[in-house]
């Protein structure tokens, strides 16, 4: 078995991740509507959105062409905040991981190399996977180059984005979907005809891998 899971929203706190960000532009002067304007404006939050994958230090420098403030402390700011991030870690993600063996789990997610890297090491669970995959394009063409040709093999794909199952049911047929829709999460997708099976919580979908 293969279990494929999302980092933003299914592990990691991004809504609190994300206020906390914006509680260091703030600092400078950069009120929370204008870090949201400048990145809705440059920046997706998913590979289906078209758009550049977000990393703070080009949000910065973007900001920089624009407007004037004390950029230095600013990087200060994000810097102390990415140094540990194990607090916004969901509490049941370690429980989770622990139940599987590491050659069973890959994490798979969107983003900047850099920017979700230092996320996935600071949360404290990087080393808690055989691969971590960081896309700038399509899961589930990913998905299928990891696990190769072996149809028999099962496979899950745990998301909080139900726009990636579509594809990733097309192209990998044996391919189970689980749509995670957590109370703390940023986004609300309504499960379709290419989500198996819906949890709004890691426990719950331990039940549905353990059945």
């Amino acid at each position: 078995m293969k279990i494929f899971i999302d980092f933003d929203d299914v592990l990691f706190n991004t809504k609190k991740f994300r206020k906390r960000l914006i509680g260091a532009f703030e600092k400078v002067g950069i009120p929370e509507k204008e870090y949201e304007f400048f990145r809705k404006k440059y920046y997706s939050e998913a590979s289906f959105e078209g758009k550049a994958c977000y990393d703070v230090y080009d949000h910065i420098d973007t900001l920089k062409k624009e407007k004037s403030f004390d950029s230095s402390l600013l990087i200060k700011e994000i810097k102390n905040l990415l140094n540990d991030l194990s607090e916004m870690t969901f509490k049941d993600s370690e429980i989770f991981l622990e139940k599987f063996s590491k050659e069973k789990l890959v994490l798979i997610t969107f983003g900047s190399k850099r920017f979700q890297k230092l996320k996935i090491i600071n949360s404290g669970i990087y080393d808690s996977f055989e691969n971590v995959i960081i896309t700038q394009g399509d899961k589930a063409e990913e998905i299928r180059k990891n696990i190769g040709d072996d149809l028999k093999e099962k496979v899950f794909f745990v998301d909080d984005r139900v726009e990636y199952f579509k594809e990733a049911k097309q192209k990998i047929p044996q391919l189970k979907t689980i749509l995670m829709k957590r109370s703390e999460g940023r986004y609300d997708d309504k499960p379709n005809e290419y989500c198996d099976f819906v949890a709004k919580n890691l426990e719950e979908v331990q039940d549905i891998l353990t059945r």
